[in-house]
């Protein structure tokens, strides 16, 4: 894998988690396994899909290979910081970012989220100290939210997904959806 270039610039957020997993019976960790992935896929033929989308790193990293992006978080301040980090790296173009919260049942009601949080999970009780301001933040079936983006452009039914989820242990949710939406 190519190291990323050295002019890489992000604000906010906190910082990415490191997480073991096995390939090719070596330990790697989830970002290595992303970047591997990625290095590996023609962006001409494959979308990023980033679900918990935080500060966007990964979604950077697929812009720079020349990925089309879509960006999933729940948490509005998490939305502003992945747009400007696409912005700041020139690779606004090919990047969809959505403030949504994903569900399995399709009319579900929104969620309340503090507006100025980026710290994962959806957090209703940390925030920057003060008052916090909740938002209300529309549901939405991950099925439905991806076949509503495939349908908006006709050339993307024919190109294959690296899925990146971060969602604190509602992984088996999003793949569920998945399946029920004719993605998997």
């Amino acid at each position: 894998i190519r190291p990323p270039p050295p002019n890489i610039f992000f604000g906010g957020g906190g910082g990415e988690g490191a997480v073991d997993w096995q390939m090719n019976d070596h330990h790697r960790s989830t970002s290595y396994a992303i970047l591997y992935e990625l290095a590996h896929a023609k962006p001409s033929e494959t979308a990023f899909i980033d679900i918990g989308l935080n500060i966007g790193w990964y979604s950077v990293q697929a812009g720079l290979l020349g990925f089309e992006r879509i960006g999933v978080d729940m948490q509005p301040a998490c939305i502003k910081y992945a747009r400007c980090n696409q912005e700041l790296n020139q690779i606004g173009l090919g990047f969809t970012a959505l403030n949504l919260a994903l569900s399995p049942v399709p009319d579900a009601p929104p969620v309340r989220i503090d507006a100025h949080s980026c710290t994962g999970g959806g957090s209703m009780s940390y925030g920057w100290g003060g008052a916090k301001v909740h938002v209300n933040v529309s549901s939405k079936h991950l099925g439905v939210v991806l076949n509503e983006w495939i349908a908006a452009t006709p050339a993307r039914r024919n190109v294959d997904f690296i899925i990146k989820f971060d969602v604190e242990g509602f992984e088996p949710h999003l793949i569920q959806m998945l399946i029920d939406g004719g993605l998997l």
